[in-house]
């Protein structure tokens, strides 16, 4: 009965990693037979090591597990798929203040291809935001390559929740486009939460960026030099 399990639940499955309660089935059922059937603990006698490194795979797993679905709610993953296009952009907008980016916002004036442009010593990037259910193909990876050269940027860049097909992965590299997917998004997200918080800008109430003068550090608004507002950096 075992036999017929194993082979008929792993065997055609797509993925033939198995999951961690699974193999907690397989232990039991191994506990079940090492308690109940004689036979099975003098097996057991023998081949000792087998079960303890069985248990052992078993603890990882569900350790991994674990840390994943802790990194998944502390990043608030699931509060992004559920967010509309627009939110999705002004998330972005917030996201990549954080990480020390000048962030202009593009998407809600006709993107042409991209929804920020964001800059960072010297860098001029243009990205495009995809808050997608399902894979983005290669037509997101068309768009912001079209706009690269009229938007005067040096790279462009794909940012979505979910992932990417193999022909937009290949469509990238060969265009250097840099490609977020979920698991990039979600490093991102909890890298930026070990920053410092950003300050809004006293005059506009722009997110502000850490700027740096003979004087040292200082907050500066987005918008310069339409607005000239600091804070001091403390």
């Amino acid at each position: 009965m075992a036999r017929y399990w194993y082979r008929h639940r792993y065997y055609h499955r797509r993925n033939n990693t198995p999951k961690p309660e699974e193999l907690g089935v397989l232990l039991l059922m191994a506990m079940f037979l090492f308690i109940f059937v004689p036979q099975t603990r003098q097996l057991f006698s023998q081949i000792w090591y087998i079960y303890t490194f069985g248990a052992a795979v078993l603890l990882f797993l569900v350790a991994n597990k674990v840390y994943k679905q802790y990194r998944l709610s502390k990043a608030g993953i699931d509060e992004v798929d559920k967010m509309s296009g627009q939110d999705f952009e002004n998330f972005l907008c917030s996201l990549f203040s954080k990480l020390g980016y000048k962030v202009q916002h593009t998407g809600h004036t006709g993107d042409l291809g991209s929804d920020l442009i964001i800059e960072m010593g010297g860098a001029r990037i243009a990205v495009q935001a995809k808050r997608y259910q399902e894979n983005v193909g290669p037509d997101a990876v068309r768009e912001v390559n079209t706009v690269i050269k009229p938007r005067n940027c040096t790279s462009g860049w794909v940012v979505t929740n979910s992932h990417f097909t193999e022909e937009a992965k290949e469509l990238a590299r060969a265009n250097n486009i840099i490609l977020w997917d979920r698991e990039e998004l979600i490093n991102n997200i909890l890298k930026s939460k070990e920053q410092r918080e950003i300050p809004a800008c006293p005059k506009c109430r722009a997110i502000m960026v850490l700027r740096t003068s003979q004087y040292g550090e200082f907050w500066g608004c987005s918008n310069y030099p339409q607005c000239d507002g600091t804070r001091n950096f403390t």
